[in-house]
């Protein structure tokens, strides 16, 4: 008999349904936590398909050599199993071994092996359909759906993020579970908001519990708010803003820049003649060009003297844009004394 192997214009496929979708997984993205409930099903059965058969976990052969290839065969029914039994001499070896099942519904699930907590591995799962096969609709023949490794799942034991970029931050880290390697559970997550980047010095820190968030590697990109130096990529958290500013040199959070120390730098409450660092965020003029004649600002007013406005501690307050001068009786009332009355 001649066995006909057709294209896969019958195109069904393996699908997974599993309970661990924790985090950044899904129930269908085949990545399954030790010993947690997963099914597997054929997904868009032809319907001249009379027979599923399944290689649960597949060796990478191309599962041509023989029938015991093959682990399972369930039949829509027993004539139709009888069909491919005649029409097949692997069927019929598999049946014979006492392998084949009957059920009406060939995309029912079938509950898969997930180990316990702690264990790990990948496979592949094969199947193949026999068509039509009394070839009473002429549609006889075999397709096999996932090609000669079959649709991998993995058991994991440890999540992590990646930031896996290359070169530099990536605002994507990846979501990743342990099976022996890595695999990608979800690829570029976009878990990092637009003024954070994935920090490589903070990803790949595993988690070890099935329901627990792994560690979160975004970090806040210089220049943007931030509480403490570990919000910061650069680690350094200056004026309420991360900055790349080193040791030695001071922050300008409003112009976002770095200076030397010996230069004129905005960084505190302090006057460097004619400009008022106000608050560590932006210079106040008291210029030639640009005043307001007895601004307060901290201790100084900005005042006008000997032609030349600048920022001058007023001990008596300002007025007229200028320090206001102590209120002194110049011609005070005599002191009279009555002696001997």
């Amino acid at each position: 008999m001649l066995i006909l192997l057709i294209p896969s214009i019958y195109a069904a496929s393996v699908e997974y349904d599993d309970e661990w979708y924790e985090n950044e997984g899904t129930d269908s993205d085949a990545a399954i936590w030790g010993g947690y409930n997963s099914d597997v099903y054929a997904d868009d059965v032809d319907y001249y398909v009379d027979c599923v058969c399944w290689d649960w976990c597949d060796d990478g052969s191309d599962d041509d050599e023989g029938w015991r290839d093959w682990d399972q065969c369930d039949c829509e029914s027993t004539q139709k199993r009888d069909d491919c039994k005649d029409y097949s001499t692997w069927v019929k070896a598999i049946c014979d071994a006492g392998d084949c099942y009957i059920n009406p519904d060939l995309e029912d699930d079938h509950s898969m092996d997930t180990g316990s907590n702690g264990d790990s591995w990948t496979c592949g799962i094969d199947i193949r359909g026999y068509l039509d096969c009394d070839d009473s609709s002429g549609e006889q023949g075999i397709v096999n759906w996932e090609g000669q490794d079959g649709r991998s799942y993995w058991i994991v034991y440890g999540h992590q993020y990646d930031c896996d970029s290359s070169p530099g931050p990536s605002t994507d880290p990846d979501y990743e579970g342990d099976y022996g390697s890595w695999v990608n559970i979800k690829s570029n997550t976009g878990r990092c908001s637009a003024s954070e980047e994935c920090d490589e010095n903070h990803d790949e820190d595993i988690s070890y519990s099935s329901t627990a968030t792994p560690s979160d590697p975004c970090r806040t990109k210089n220049w943007y708010s931030c509480s403490d130096d570990d919000d910061c990529i650069s680690d350094k958290c200056e004026q309420d803003e991360c900055s790349t500013c080193s040791n030695d040199e001071c922050t300008s959070a409003y112009w976002n820049s770095c200076t030397d120390n010996g230069d004129l730098c905005c960084s505190g409450d302090e006057v460097f003649g004619q400009y008022y660092c106000e608050y560590y965020e932006t210079w106040v003029d008291c210029t030639d060009e640009t005043h307001t004649g007895c601004q307060h600002k901290g201790d100084y007013y900005c005042t006008y003297e000997d032609g030349d406005w600048r920022w001058r501690e007023c001990t008596y307050g300002c007025s007229g844009n200028s320090c206001t001068e102590p209120d002194i009786d110049v011609y005070p009332d005599p002191l009279v004394f009555n002696i001997g009355q």
